[in-house]
């Protein structure tokens, strides 16, 4: 590098740290030059760039004015990826620039070059453009305008995909407007042209007619079962009626083609309903026809009966009585009067039917009657004596229309016994059991013992006695003297027999002694029952005192006596002296049982539930219930119940009556959902409540549970339990969603300066926009440079990335920064006029365009640097001076023709320093042959070389030297 602008003597100081006129640098550096004397004047910035040799450019289609058809004619937007310093390139037709425009498809090449070289040659194939055209449509609210109201209509051209092709269309709509929307306020029809920009062809949407007038309504069904809905007509087979409703005309008046004008009617019979708005602009066009009909295909169900208590017990008392019809009206035929489905009625014959639009099903009966338990049985026994092992049967008749109730507890009208004691019998119903029959005493053989008895005594004499074989059968008495008479007549002695007894048993009567003392004999003692209830007394029996007094343990006398509980025994006694003491019996007392109490579970129960029946017990005897079971705890449905203790002293008053009722119908359940949107195969879960005991039946086929797992629809259920069934549940509506599409985002710009902004616009998003770089507005503006994308998310999920938009950023223009391979020109030369700082456009203060310009005309030399940003100031000027003579060196010769083997010597004027003659000697002088000579050097005005002088060689004619100047 040389600076030669310092006073002679006055050293160059370079900002790198070398000083001289001259240096050298081996890197890229931006550098000055200050001449030591005033350093405060810098030179300009000089700029020194290394290059490498180009590597081979990519080829590719610019993002800016990207390729699109106009009648298939395209215009191809090129750019070659060169680097470097100052890089470049040429095409495949020798045109140089990085870009390239063409509107021909085939092959297109291109190589980089620099002041390095020229690298290896790129090549692509270009075809034609294929981007289908889109669909244009109008899309509208409505089709009906009415008074001062106004239409906005709107493209669909948000819906476009092809970002580019978005990008490039203009909108014309029939009306005049450009815009994505018009609104309009008059009748006709109305259509959009697109047309892509700077092209002739274009193509248009569908036409939307706009008519004057009002609206027809919208019909739509009250409270009715999805399954008779068949394409706008509904079968009134199975309902007595429903509800057609007419939405969207607001502020006017709907009239129904029945002469009904509320928006809700009622419909009960089969026709075709159709409706009209009337509004100040008019009437309507009808609104879609709903057809009623009846397919006569329906069977009615008869109602169901259900009774708190049947049959009742007293004829004053009503039980409630429930009919129940499923989907249709309840009609009592008795009573006549009655619109209640619950009615309190006394004993009688009651009947209903279910009906639907007066049609009646089959009628349905139900008798309640009165409990008569008037009966009291009439009871025997096959015997009143049992023998030990032996049972007796007992048998109760008269107990018609009831159960019977024996007073030791067992149920039937054929009981058997083992056991003595007294027995009665009663008939009993759901009302209790009624009065106690006769009375039968059955005995045990124990009662009855076979003995001897004396009898015939005399007092203190030892006269003859009669010996009597008591309870014996009569031929089979065998006395120890040999007798066989039941009665035999002995004197003093001992006795003894043998007999069978009543049982049929030979038994050993007990010996007696008849001597004449005969009191010393005891009395034997018998009594009727041992067994006594209450006040109740037993009877003692005495045999064997013949003429003599009797003396009761109990201080009575006589051979009967009545007694109560307590042990008892027996003397005799006469003149003489009195007997040892007799068998002794034993009576006891049991007490008449009181009533026990009675509890329930719970008073209702629902069909065939049952309830547990529990008592505290019986204290004196054995449990009862009014059902003939004996058991503490009973299982029972509905009914009147109560219960009473037996024992061998009879049936204790009846307990408190418990009615067990039936329960009513369930009440509709509560359904829920997990979540109200499900996404393609996700599934939400319908939950049901307040059906307790009961089985939730789902809508749509959906069976039993108390959960389902559903996708998109509406739901309902009922709760179904054994008293009935419910009426519908709440509808829960369940919408489907759709995972989104990745949005279209478009720009208004592509490139943006400093300060500037882009917009950015997504659409074709039901959800929320998420942008790449954070940001969740549907429009946003950005003032940074890079690529962007966005997403789209809605319940479903998050989409894909958009197609990727990217904002380019650009400054306007520096200074440009001028430089010059030559400032000195002679006649014919160029110099190379360049500027390395600008990225865009330069201009010349010559009219000249490009990086880089060559001229041939000395002059003062400026240029601005110009992009989409702006222009930037003018620079710096620089002057191209013509070479003047003096600035050169001359080259002198003694002598131009030489002789053979002469030689001319060579010299030079104007040259300071740094001689190079062309030959390589760097002597002032030279001596030299034929030939063409210069010599470079540096003059005061710079390096320069001389004009080429040429010595010529044998001439045998004067030769008059050509002088032949470089042109470089």
């Amino acid at each position: 590098m040389y600076y030669k602008s310092c006073s002679v003597g006055d050293p160059v100081i370079w900002t790198n740290g070398q000083s001289g006129d001259s240096i050298k640098v081996t890197s890229t550096s931006n550098l000055r030059a200050y001449c030591n004397s005033t350093l405060e004047n810098p030179s300009e910035v000089l700029f020194i760039n290394f290059d490498s040799f180009p590597q081979k450019p990519s080829i590719y289609q610019a993002n800016i004015n990207p390729l699109y058809n106009c009648n298939g004619d395209a215009t191809f937007f090129l750019n070659a990826s060169c680097q470097g310093y100052r890089p470049d390139a040429i095409w495949q037709d020798d045109r140089l620039g990085l870009q390239y425009y063409s509107n021909q498809v085939g092959i297109y090449s291109a190589k980089c070059i620099n002041q390095c070289g020229t690298s290896d040659s790129s090549t692509v194939f270009l075809t034609e453009n294929t981007t289908p055209k889109p669909e244009a449509k109008v899309i509208y609210p409505t089709q009906f305008l009415c008074g001062n109201n106004q239409i906005q209509l709107t493209t669909n051209f948000s819906l476009i995909k092809n970002d580019t092709l978005k990008q490039q269309l203009e909108i014309l709509w029939s009306n005049g407007s450009t815009d994505t929307s018009t609104i309009v306020s008059g009748a006709g029809t109305y259509f959009y042209r697109l047309k892509k920009f700077q092209c002739d062809d274009y193509f248009f949407s569908d036409t939307v007619t706009i008519t004057n007038g009002a609206e027809p309504p919208n019909i739509s069904f009250g409270s009715i079962n999805l399954n008779a809905i068949r394409n706008d007509s509904i079968d009134l087979c199975s309902m007595e009626s429903f509800n057609l409703i007419a939405e969207g005309c607001t502020g006017g008046t709907i009239a129904w083609n029945n002469g009904e004008t509320t928006p809700q009617i009622l419909v009960n019979q089969t026709g075709t309903y159709y409706a009209t708005c009337t509004l100040s602009c008019g009437t309507s066009q009808p609104s879609k026809k709903i057809t009623v009909y009846n397919s006569n295909n329906c069977q009615i169900r008869p109602p169901i009966f259900s009774s708190s208590s049947n049959p009742i017990c007293n004829s004053t008392d009503k039980v409630l009585l429930t009919a129940t019809c499923t989907n249709s009206t309840l009609k009592w035929k008795n009573p006549a009067d009655s619109v209640k489905a619950t009615v309190s009625v006394p004993v009688g014959y009651y009947s209903a039917v279910c009906t639907v639009r007066g049609i009646e099903s089959l009628s349905s009966f139900v008798n309640i009657t009165l409990s008569t338990n008037s009966q009291t049985p009439a009871i025997s026994s096959n015997k009143t004596i049992i023998c030990r092992g032996e049972d007796a049967t007992l048998v109760a008749t008269g107990c018609f229309s009831t159960n019977t109730i024996w007073s030791n507890g067992l149920t039937g009208a054929v009981i058997v016994v083992k056991t003595a004691g007294t027995y009665t019998a009663s008939c009993y119903n759901a009302c209790g059991p009624n009065l106690n029959s006769n009375t039968i005493i059955i005995r045990s053989d124990e009662q009855f013992p076979s003995y001897i008895s004396i009898s015939g005594l005399p007092n203190c004499y030892p006269d003859s006695a009669t010996l009597t074989a008591v309870n014996c059968s009569s031929s089979s008495v065998v006395w120890s003297n040999g007798a066989t008479t039941p009665i035999i007549k002995v004197g003093p002695g001992a006795y003894s027999a043998t007999c069978q007894n009543i049982c049929g048993f030979i038994v050993n009567l007990a010996e007696v002694i008849i001597s004449s003392n005969q009191n010393s004999l005891p009395p034997i003692i018998s009594v009727d029952r041992n067994i006594i209830c209450g006040q109740e007394k037993a009877k003692l029996f005495l045999n064997g005192c013949q003429g003599r007094n009797i003396i009761w343990s109990s201080g009575q006398i006589g051979n009967e006596i009545f007694v109560g509980a307590g042990t008892y025994s027996a003397r005799c006694t006469n003149g003489c002296d009195t007997s040892s003491v007799s068998n002794i019996i034993s009576v006891m007392e049991v007490m008449y049982p009181a009533a026990p109490s009675i509890f329930a579970d719970t008073l209702i129960v629902c069909g065939t539930e049952k309830t547990v029946l529990t008592t505290n017990g019986c204290v004196n005897g054995s449990l009862v219930w009014s059902t003939g079971a004996t058991s503490n705890t009973i299982s029972v449905g509905i009914g009147i119940y109560s219960a009473s203790c037996q024992n061998l002293c009879g049936r204790s008053p009846n307990s408190n009556l418990i009615s067990i009722q039936s329960g009513p119908r369930p009440a509709a359940p509560v359904i829920s959902a997990s979540k109200g949107l499900v996404c393609g195969i996700e599934k939400s879960t319908l939950s049901s409540t307040g059906c307790t005991n009961g089985t939730i039946s789902w809508s749509a086929g959906l069976g039993t549970g108390n959960t389902k797992l559903v996708g998109a629809g509406t739901y309902t259920a009922i709760c179904t339990n054994s008293c009935g069934q419910s009426s519908q549940s709440n509808a829960v509506t369940i919408s489907s969603g759709v995972f989104p599409s990745a949005p279209i985002i478009t720009s208004n710009k592509n490139i943006i300066c400093d300060g500037d902004s882009a917009t950015l616009t997504a659409s074709g998003c039901s959800g929320i926009i998420n942008w790449s770089n954070g940001m969740s507005p549907t429009q946003i503006k950005v003032a940074v440079p890079g690529t962007y994308t966005a997403r789209c998310t809605n319940s479903c999920g998050t989409s894909s990335n958009s197609s990727p938009i990217t904002i380019n950023k650009f400054f306007k223009p520096e200074i440009p920064l001028l430089t010059v391979d030559n400032a000195t020109i002679a006649i014919g030369d160029t110099a190379t006029l360049s500027v390395a700082n600008c990225g865009g456009t330069v201009r010349w203060n010559n009219n000249s365009l490009g990086n880089s310009i060559k001229v041939t005309d000395p002059g003062i030399y400026s240029a601005i640097c110009s992009n989409i940003c702006g222009t930037s100031n003018t620079s710096e000027t620089f002057e191209i001076f013509r070479e003047s003579t003096a600035y050169r060196p001359i080259v002198k010769s003694n002598k131009l023709v030489l002789l053979r083997n002469e030689l001319a010597t060579l010299s030079f004027e104007n040259c300071i320093s740094n001689i190079l003659w062309s030959n390589g000697l760097t002597t002032n002088s030279i001596e030299v042959g034929a030939g063409t000579y210069s010599v470079s050097c540096e003059t005061s005005f710079g390096y320069f070389s001389s004009s080429p002088i040429i010595i010529f060689e044998n001439c045998g004619e004067l030769c008059v030297p050509i002088q032949v100047r470089k042109i470089r």
